[in-house]
């Protein structure tokens, strides 16, 4: 499947060489690889740091793996990702996640409450609790945008499928309550990452 992909130009593959010898590869964040002989001796986290420190330089918000076999959840574990039970799509294999932290800039401009939330489809339309949600304190720059002090992740590790929902609140009147896929979604600023999960640093306000 590798192969395939790699000269039908679907997916770049990283190889570690050491000596000459090719010692394992990384194909994208899906499979991670290093030979039967060559195991033990701390290949498998130079791989692993690679994929890591690449996909938050391509400004990922999060990594998703699947993990098999089994035996490998503890490396996993080590390389800060956490598991968790097969999600909705993916069959009967055993998943991990890695959030990444991204702090942004506040300056000195005026401060103003926000809010986030996120919802499933089913959770929208049931009235149930968000699987996610953060308030706090943005600061208002010029052209209607309010900054925000973190970057604010749509992640569900348990996701049951559908289209996720979010409610955006800003001061005391909600500026956007729909999918988060929807065009006016991407006016008041969610945006997504190159691993296509939704995310806002900044929500811009209705013109008026």
């Amino acid at each position: 499947m590798v192969k395939r992909d790699w000269r039908d130009n679907c997916g770049a593959v990283y190889i570690l060489v050491r000596n000459s010898k090719s010692i394992g590869f990384l194909w994208e964040t899906d499979i991670l690889e290093i030979r039967p002989d060559e195991r033990g001796r701390g290949y498998g986290r130079l791989l692993a740091d690679f994929m890591v420190k690449r996909s938050f330089d391509e400004g990922r918000s999060l990594i998703t793996i699947e993990i098999a076999p089994s035996s490998a959840i503890p490396f996993w574990k080590r390389m800060g990702f956490t598991p968790v039970e097969a999600r909705w799509g993916h069959g009967d294999g055993l998943y991990a996640y890695r959030r990444f932290e991204r702090r942004l800039p506040i300056g000195a401009g005026s401060r103003v409450y926000f809010s986030i939330e996120f919802s499933t489809e089913r959770g929208h339309f049931s009235g149930a609790a968000p699987f996610f949600r953060l308030e706090g304190v943005g600061e208002c720059l010029p052209d209607g945008i309010v900054q925000l002090p973190e970057r604010v992740v749509c992640f569900n590790p348990e996701n049951t499928g559908g289209d996720d929902f979010a409610r955006i609140t800003v001061g005391d009147k909600v500026i956007f309550q729909d999918k988060l896929k929807r065009t006016e979604g991407a006016r008041c600023g969610i945006q997504r990452d190159v691993g296509y999960t939704y995310f806002i640093e900044r929500i811009r306000l209705p013109q008026r």
